[in-house]
């Protein structure tokens, strides 16, 4: 171990290469002193003098082959032992030529190694160049926008997962969902974004009491029904089902039910990690209106209900979503949105959902369950 006094005055900056044999710094000027290792000592083998601004960083580079008989440096550097003069605007590429003696082949060709430098104008902007590290070099600007398959709502919705803002929601009017329990199982194992949907609403599912939930509950998702009972002059018919995701929300309370031969629906509030900040919870209103129903009755007795919950509520996100028929919530409710645009039987968009959220979701037909005549509509979220 050796050591040597380079200069008396502070340095700025300073850089070895590879096998230690030449040393690069600068002092606190526009210069750059490269020395190279002789013995014990350190000679000065070459100053750079062609800067106009501050230096605040270099690198020794390895040269790059061209031909047999000629070095350059690789794409992009700024500057080399025999650089012409350039300023912080306009930075030349140039090829050094050297003799045969020094070809490549020879071992230890140190007269070809290159300094880079990265200076700092009297204005204060630094100047880097680029290509002389290996390293990557962070993103500037804002991060490209995904365009084509790859910038879809299917796709977001699948990379997102469970951290939504809002949920994906899958509603059907099943008609009877004993007897197609186990298509729902079949698609829920195939079909990701079945098996990825937040909430699944069901209409029209025909169940009784004597229907116990573990024989309706598939694995992953928590039950809440409301039946049609037999004390409303229908045996059959009618009734509301949501399956909540266990991954998305396990915190969920039933809150209000109501059954009648007008209106049957059934409320739950949903605690889930991700939502929006503005909001601290979600309530999930499944609605069904019979087709023979008193409409203005039951868009009243809604909007009363729905009032209330939105006083002892008022931080909470109401997503109403169901069988509708006829009937139109945005006539008691017009700060509600409906966004459910593709039909759902035949020419006819019967099935709603209403947010209190402009363009809040996209609607997507999917196909429908056993013999039902209505289509499954996939709700995916279009906020980003």
């Amino acid at each position: 171990m050796f050591r040597h006094q380079f200069l008396f005055e502070p340095l700025t900056s300073h850089a070895w290469n590879q096998d230690r044999t030449q040393k690069v710094f600068n002092p606190k000027n526009h210069g750059v002193h490269l020395y190279k290792k002789s013995g014990n000592q350190r000679i000065e083998n070459h100053e750079l003098k062609e800067h106009n601004g501050q230096i605040i960083g270099q690198e020794i580079l390895q040269p790059t082959e061209t031909n047999s008989t000629t070095w350059s440096a690789r794409p992009n550097e700024l500057m080399g032992l025999d650089s012409q003069r350039w300023s912080n605007d306009h930075i030349p590429r140039e090829t050094i030529h050297l003799p045969t003696s020094q070809r490549p082949d020879l071992p230890d060709p140190v007269e070809t190694l290159k300094a880079a430098t990265s200076t700092q104008d009297p204005t204060g902007c630094t100047h880097t160049p680029s290509g002389t590290i290996d390293l990557p070099q962070p993103l500037k600007g804002p991060k490209l926008r995904k365009r084509g398959r790859r910038a879809g709502l299917q796709t977001r919705a699948k990379e997102r997962g469970f951290k939504s803002p809002l949920p994906t929601i899958l509603l059907a009017n099943i008609q009877s969902i004993e007897t197609k329990l186990d298509e729902i199982k079949s698609r829920l194992s195939v079909q990701r974004e079945l098996r990825d949907c937040c909430v699944l609403c069901f209409t029209e599912t025909w169940l009784t009491r004597a229907t116990p939930d573990c024989t309706l509950q598939p694995e992953g998702f928590s039950i809440h029904r409301m039946d049609r009972s037999a004390a409303m002059g229908k045996a059959r018919g009618g009734g509301v089902c949501l399956l909540i995701n266990t991954s998305w929300c396990s915190d969920v309370v039933n809150l209000v039910s109501y059954c009648s031969l007008h209106l049957e629906y059934l409320m739950v509030k949903c605690c889930p990690p991700c939502l929006p900040q503005e909001f601290t919870s979600a309530i999930i209103i499944a609605v069904y209106i019979p087709p023979d129903a008193e409409v203005k009755n039951a868009l009243h007795e809604i909007y009363i209900t729905t009032n209330s919950l939105e006083m002892e509520y008022p931080e909470a996100l109401f997503i109403v979503i169901g069988d509708f028929n006829q009937a139109s919530l945005t006539n008691v409710l017009p700060k509600y949105h409906q966004h459910i645009t593709c039909p759902t039987r035949g020419p006819d968009i019967l099935d709603h959902c209403y947010t209190t959220i402009k363009d809040a979701y996209r609607s997507i037909p999917r196909q429908y369950f056993g013999m039902s005549d209505r289509n499954a509509v996939l709700l995916l979220p279009t906020c980003k």
